[in-house]
């Protein structure tokens, strides 16, 4: 009886350590991914901000237009 206890134990510590590795993989992956996404966000950013496209249709508030 007590030998399938101990079976039983060995298998839940191994799945524990498998969980546990694959888990630490898995930051590791999503710590990557922000890093990424986040260095990709901002030289998207700087591009935008000196685009042509971008300064040429932002609205100019000249005299006429002002109320």
């Amino acid at each position: 009886m007590f030998s399938g206890f101990a079976s039983l134990n060995d298998h839940v510590e191994q799945r524990t350590e498998e969980f546990t590795k694959q888990a630490e993989k898995t930051e590791c992956m999503l710590s990557r991914i922000g890093e990424e996404a986040a260095a990709s966000l901002k030289e998207l950013e700087s591009h935008y901000y000196s685009s042509a496209e971008r300064t040429s249709s932002l609205p100019s508030y000249s005299q006429e237009t002002m109320p």
